[in-house]
């Protein structure tokens, strides 16, 4: 037989003085194991290189012989492969003919998240695991697979499985690399397991005893781990193993072996803030983080060998200095060890601590010793060295952060006039600052523009939303009642870059004021993003540090924008000379100045002017005597000339007063110009009128007063169509249509004598009656009488009354003053002048009790006369309105030497055009 040169290593640390309490935090020695009971059992006495075979016997009625034979039967090379030294079960009483396995777990059961369910706590293990077992799906103990099997579960898949394992965690990352090897136990039959280069600390998992020394362990303890004739191989190299078992115990090697390999403990990195000065520098106390099972061991003092440090630097980060850390005893020579303090940290960079424990000066050897145990049982037991060493990575960051922020803050306001885009002087304004309650905070008041319309705050202000309001306006011009509103901001330096604006450090504090950069680095500079104001700008920026630990001195220094360096030149002088200062382990505080210039206006509208246009009525009558104009009788229309574009909407109707004049509602403009308007007559078609079909323009100048901003009107012209122009109104004609009322005053025994001087005054009404019943039936002396007197006549020598140009309307006829001897009537006549009426313009009644004698109406043809006796005192008199006589006249007619003129009262004229 060949002799198999693997051997299993056990490892024990040291046992302390301390009271130990052996309690084990590792996985339970699973119950399902395919080792043999039947295999022989190696002699202490015999050599390793004899051979030896275990037979088991079986008898068919299924009886488990109690004794069992050794045999040293030489074994030919074709028959080692097939020899099953394992214990008698189901499983290994199967033929590894090429009989089909009926599968009981199929390769669809068989993924991580069912590796993880088994046991194997760490995720990445068990990828690891699944992968490995998916790549080499045969290395099964008596010929199963992973397709083909009567596995009952995931465990028992695993515990069977011979192949290799590759879980090295080279190449990965930190969130890749396994962590915990909790259920390794079930890897009991694997050949080879590759867990290098990861983040394992505990290897307390990788024992299945609880024994303290090799002598102790049984014979499945000592067989647990491997195969016949191979042990379990297992690289740790790499990983951070602070956690050990007191044993592991079975057939297993470590590489590389405990004894030869210098074990890395976890990484400390170390971060520190510096405080900017000279004498800056840091200590701290690494804490020997070493575990025998659940106790942390001591290291004597003398007996503990503290290595300088390598100052072996990595290369990334490529820290080309060294830290300056110095090591001392955690206590005095024959005390205990439990931490190394480090002192003097000064820089950023990367050392190692190396421990090692001195076989020479242990007095027990035995705390210090491991046992190996060959693939036949035998044990050697022997002196160890342990080695670890810790990495440490220092890390020091100084801090850059904004000092003094200031902005000086300006406004102007102009005053512009909305006529001219011209600045006003005079313009007063009071300045508010919002505070958003409702009622806003008065700043400053009576600000008054100057010559060139301009005002300008420029202190007491600070950033808020701000407006002016004017309370005056410039001589001219009206009150703008719009708030001018504008905004004060401050500049900002907003710092990024470096390792951002949080810190943790190495004791624990939290560090958020600043942005932080790694000392000793180039990498992630600083960046100054200047956040100017609106309407504003960056004025300087000035960079102060502290002397630093490297030899520098405090200083500053300020970057001021010019014509021919602008504000991103400087933001990029100061951002170097900030990340310079990371070089030096200088702290940098940083300050900035900022303008801001802000700019409103408000135009202001000229105070608006106001004028009136007139249309002036007059009335005549077909002979060219002017008529009274009856109030409110015409109406005028007001229009702006469409074809102005300046001349703003208007359109209005106006009658006409008393005298005339209809005068339109005011107007008002507030700029410079030349306006028009057209003025025309509304026909009302009353037919006792001939209405003027005139247009007037009415052309309006409006300008500045001379030296002022006020305007006035310089000019209103009216111009017609006809050829009229005046500057007083718009004058309209009308002709008014009327008849003549004649008649004879005569004796009224003898119509043939006139009388002379005989009195009478002709009423109007003044209350514009609609219907005879409404006027008063007499002429009266009361104030309330409608009738006002129109026209007072006398009789000619030859008896005639005449009244001209009578329009249509109601008359009341008074004889005031007669004849001596003769009557007076008592009674009135009420005449009716219709212009329409062709046939009968004048139609007349007496009224009154008793009533006046009667008019005597002559027809002669187309004309029509009239004539009012007068009777004596003692006559009695013919009432009534009209009588009759109708006659021939011929001729001139010779009465007694005296002429009788029959008074001829003519037919209604036509209107003109008929």
């Amino acid at each position: 037989m060949e002799e198999i040169s693997e051997q299993s290593e056990v490892s024990k640390l040291p046992e302390t003085e301390l009271k130990e309490t052996h309690k084990k935090e590792t996985e339970q020695v699973s119950e399902s194991q395919n080792q043999t009971d039947t295999e022989e059992k190696q002699s202490d006495t015999k050599p390793e290189t004899e051979k030896q075979s275990d037979t088991e016997k079986h008898s068919e009625t299924g009886k488990k012989e109690e004794s069992e034979k050794q045999t040293n039967t030489q074994k030919t090379e074709s028959e080692k492969g097939k020899e099953d030294e394992e214990k008698g079960s189901e499983k290994a009483s199967e033929s590894l003919n090429n009989k089909t396995v009926t599968p009981k777990l199929g390769a669809s059961e068989f993924t991580v998240a069912a590796i993880v369910a088994a046991g194997i706590e760490d995720r990445n293990f068990a990828q690891a695991i699944y992968d490995s077992i998916v790549a080499d799906p045969t290395k099964f103990l008596n010929g199963q697979t992973l397709d083909n099997n009567t596995y009952t579960g995931v465990e028992e898949l695993l515990n069977n499985f011979i192949g290799d394992i590759d879980a090295n965690g080279s190449g990965k990352t930190d969130g890749d690399k396994i962590k915990s090897i909790k259920g390794i136990s079930m890897l009991k039959s694997a050949l080879k397991l590759d867990i290098g280069d990861n983040k394992i600390e505990n290897l307390i998992p990788l024992s299945i005893t609880n024994t303290e020394s090799g002598d102790q362990l049984t014979e499945e303890e000592l067989k647990y781990y491997g195969t016949p004739r191979k042990n379990f191989t297992i690289n740790i190299e790499g990983n951070p193993i602070a956690k050990y078992p007191g044993m592991i115990g079975g057939r297993i090697v470590l590489t590389p072996t405990l004894e030869t390999y210098s074990i890395p403990l976890k990484e400390r990195e170390l971060s520190f803030l510096s405080d900017g000065t000279s004498a800056y520098e840091k200590s701290y106390e690494a804490l020997l983080d070493l575990w025998r099972w659940n106790i942390r061991p001591y290291l004597d003092a003398g007996f503990t060998q503290l290595a300088e440090p390598s100052y072996d630097y990595e290369n990334t980060p490529p820290y080309d200095t060294p830290s300056g850390a110095v090591f001392v005893p955690g206590s005095e020579l024959g005390g205990r060890i439990d931490k190394i303090s480090v002192q003097g940290i000064k820089n950023t960079g990367s050392f190692e601590i190396q421990i090692s424990a001195l076989k020479s000066y242990i007095e027990n050897t035995s705390d210090m010793s491991y046992t190996t145990e060959t693939s036949r049982g035998q044990l050697s037991t022997g002196g160890q060295t342990m080695k670890w060493y810790i990495p440490i990575l220092t890390k020091i960051y100084t801090k850059t952060e904004p000092a003094q922020l200031t902005t000086s803050h300006s406004v102007s306001l102009k005053k512009l006039g909305a006529d001219d885009n011209k600045g006003k002087a005079g313009a007063v304004y009071n300045l508010y600052k919002k505070n958003g309650t409702g009622t806003d905070d008065l700043v400053m008041e009576n600000l008054t523009t100057d010559a060139d319309g301009l005002l300008r705050v420029t202190q007491g202000l600070t950033a808020a939303e701000y407006y002016f309001q004017e309370i005056k306006a410039p001589e001219g011009y009206e009150i703008n009642p719009a708030k001018v509103p504008f905004v004060v901001e401050d500049g900002k330096i907003i710092i990024k870059g470096g390792s951002g604006n949080k810190l943790e450090t190495a004791d624990g504090s939290k560090e958020t004021d600043g942005v932080f950069m790694l000392s000793g680095d180039t990498k992630d500079p600083v960046k100054l993003e200047v956040q100017a104001p609106a309407n504003g700008k960056l004025a300087s920026i000035t960079i102060e540090w502290t002397e630093g630990n490297q030899g520098g001195t405090a200083d500053n220094q300020t970057f001021t924008v010019t014509d021919t360096e602008n504000a991103d030149a400087i933001v990029a002088k100061a951002e170097s000379k900030i990340n310079d200062a990371r070089q030096l382990y200088q702290n940098v505080k940083v300050s900035a100045s900022f303008t801001q210039t802000l700019s409103v206006q408000q135009l202001d509208t000229l105070t608006p002017v106001e004028f009136n246009l007139k249309a002036d009525k007059k009335l005549v009558t077909p002979n060219g005597s002017e008529a009274v104009v009856p109030e409110g009788k015409f109406k005028f229309h007001l229009v702006n000339d469409k074809t102005s574009a300046v001349t703003p909407a208007v359109d209005e109707v106006k009658a006409n007063d008393l005298d005339g004049i209809a005068e339109f509602s005011a107007l008002s403009i507030g700029a410079e110009g030349t306006y028009h308007f057209i003025i025309t007559e509304l026909d009302d078609k009353d037919p006792d009128y001939i209405y003027d079909i005139n247009e007037y323009k009415a052309e309006v100048v409006i300008a500045k007063i001379p030296g002022t901003d006020k305007l006035e009107v310089k000019s209103i012209t009216y111009s017609s169509k006809g050829g009229d122009k005046n500057t007083e109104a718009a004058k309209f004609t009308n002709t008014l249509l009327t008849v003549p009322f004649r008649f004879l005053k005569v004796d009224g025994d003898d119509h043939t004598k006139p009388l002379k001087d005989v009195k009478f005054t002709l009423y109007i009404c003044s209350k514009n009656h609609a219907d005879d019943s409404q006027h008063d039936v007499l002429v009266t002396n009361d104030p309330e009488n409608c009738w006002k007197e129109r026209e007072t006549v006398a009789s000619d020598q030859n008896g005639l009354v005449s009244f001209k140009d009578l329009p249509s309307g109601d008359y009341q006829l008074v004889e005031i003053q007669t004849n001596p001897d003769y009557a007076l009537p008592l009674g009135q006549w009420r005449i009716r002048v219709d212009i329409t009426n062709a046939q009968e313009p004048i139609q007349i009644k007496a009224v009154g009790n008793p009533q006046p004698p009667a008019f005597i109406k002559k027809d002669a043809g187309n004309e029509v006369s009239y004539v009012l006796p007068n009777f004596k005192k003692t006559d009695l008199p013919l009432t009534g309105g009209i009588g009759t006589i109708i006659f021939t006249v011929t001729g001139i007619i010779l009465i007694g030497g005296a002429i009788i003129l029959f008074i001829i009262v003519k037919r209604k004229p036509k209107r003109k055009g008929e």
